[in-house]
């Protein structure tokens, strides 16, 4: 009778486990033949977007189980469709957001338009490759102390000044260090004759120049606020250095009419003498100056500037922007997002998101160095990781895919030197600093404030006048309460 009893339980036991067994190979079954995530995308297009019937795109999609369909929206009017999409509630799943201070995003992100994702995170454990990534990011890229923004991680190395070397040696000028031999040599390209102006100035130009003059140093106001930069004197300083410019002839008169697009055109087809570029455009600048203006042209390095109240330099934080997630995302679909950005993480996935496919897009040197080829050269463009993020590498934005080991050594080190400097100097604070109510009145007074700040640099107002108008911002309620805002937040760090 015992042995019966015994005997049942194996079989109930065994007909459990069967039934396991079967559910799992249901499962999995399940797993390998369900079909690729669905996801909808919005990036910034800063020249030719990748195809996604192409290599490129296809191979992406295939490794990281994605359907991935992305609107591309040319960097000049980013914001703006953004806004658009936004007011007729037709976001997709995926948005590119290069700034998280940005108006636009503060604003929809405090009205709910995309997912606080702190609780799907949690402590990162099921999302390893996100995890990996530079904490200072995560840190800095919070809104109200919560994660909005899945950010795009790289190393703390990225702009700098792109200046015709062959020009220096024509006119016998060695490469400016101060921000006065800049303005100096500027003029004198444009004198000889040799181009039409010397720099097109556009908003990210700021975050260079600006430290010269100051700009970054926090300043507080009478009740310990910390004035936003636009409205601090420093920031006057720099738009007066701007309009002795202008008077010069150094920056175009239409300057306001040229988009970041444009300014790459003007340098390499002889018309500028230096922009504001990342450094691994300097590669790139120099084929594109042989090719479109002269054989005899040549692009070089400019890092730092001392100025007259700090160094002009651009320290990145860490990240540049990253990628957040749409309410119209289901929450049962939100963790299936973030794997497939964990996804795009996973060192093994590095090459394949940022170069492509190997043997077709590039190849491995001797040195064991990646080697775009021609394919990869006209496919993988500087469009194709706006709409994805990556494993965290210091020379990301330093080393070009298409130069050579010895060339791109050579950047690393001219680049090296703003190490030396650090966040101490360079970090501009106000790529980092939140106020809700600076967002939602800045946006009632910034085409006022760019309209006044267009008049300073033309001459047509005095740098007085300018400074009044500054002063008059800072005098509103709502322009002080978003002071002690900035320096809430700034204590929070």
């Amino acid at each position: 009778m015992e042995r019966r009893k015994n005997m049942k339980k194996k079989v109930a036991m065994l007909l459990v486990t069967a039934m396991a067994v079967s559910a799992m190979m249901g499962v999995l079954a399940g797993a390998e033949e369900a079909g690729p995530v669905e996801i909808s995308g919005m990036a910034m297009e800063y020249n030719t977007a990748p195809s996604k019937t192409g290599k490129y795109w296809t191979n992406i999609e295939e490794a990281l189980n994605v359907d991935y369909t992305v609107d591309w929206i040319n960097s000049d009017n980013y914001y703006e469709k953004l806004s658009l999409n936004i007011l007729s509630d037709s976001l997709p799943d995926i948005v590119e957001c290069t700034d998280i201070t940005n108006a636009v995003v503060q604003n929809a992100i405090e009205e709910g338009y995309f997912w606080d994702l702190t609780d799907f995170l949690g402590d990162f454990s099921e999302y390893p490759n996100l995890a990996s990534t530079n904490a200072d990011a995560w840190n800095y890229a919070k809104v109200n102390g919560s994660i909005y923004l899945v950010p795009k991680t790289r190393g703390n190395l990225d702009c700098c000044i792109v200046i015709r070397q062959d020009l220096l040696d024509k006119l016998g000028l060695e490469s400016p260090k101060t921000i006065e031999e800049f303005g100096n040599v500027m003029k004198q390209m444009v004198d000889s004759g040799f181009v039409d102006v010397g720099f097109v100035p556009f908003a990210s130009t700021v975050y260079y120049f600006g430290g010269a003059f100051g700009v970054f140093d926090l300043q507080e106001d009478e009740n310990g606020g910390l004035i936003q930069e636009k409205l601090t004197d420093a920031y006057a300083d720099l738009i007066e250095w701007y309009s002795q410019m202008y008077a010069d002839g150094v920056i175009p008169s239409v300057y306001t009419l040229i988009g970041t697009s444009q300014q790459e055109e003007y340098f390499t087809t002889g018309v500028s003498g230096a922009l504001f570029k990342n450094a691994w455009h300097r590669y790139d600048l120099n084929e594109n100056l042989k090719n479109q203006y002269s054989e005899d042209a040549s692009a070089s390095l400019v890092p730092y500037l001392e100025g007259t109240a700090g160094t002009a330099g651009y320290w990145d934080l860490g990240y540049f922007g990253g990628l957040l997630i749409s309410k119209n995302v289901s929450e049962e679909k939100v963790p299936e997002i973030l794997k497939f950005l964990d996804a795009c993480c996973a060192q093994e996935n590095y090459n394949l998101v940022n170069y492509g496919v190997e043997g077709y897009h590039w190849n491995y040197d001797e040195d064991g160095n990646v080697v775009s080829t021609d394919a990869g050269n006209e496919e993988v463009t500087n469009s194709c990781m706006q709409a994805f993020i990556c494993a965290t590498n210091e020379w990301a934005k330093v080393d070009s895919k298409a130069a050579t080991k010895e060339y791109n050594e050579e950047t690393r080190e001219i680049m090296s030197v703003l190490y030396d400097f650090g966040a101490d100097k360079l970090m501009d604070w106000w790529k980092v600093l939140q106020s809700q109510t600076w967002s939602e009145t800045w946006t009632e007074y910034k085409d006022d404030f760019e309209a006044m700040e267009t008049k300073a640099v033309s001459g047509q107002i005095t740098i007085d006048e300018f400074k009044d108008y500054q002063a008059s911002l800072r005098e509103m309620p709502e322009f002080q309460q978003a002071f002690q805002e900035f320096a809430e937040h700034h204590a929070s760090f």
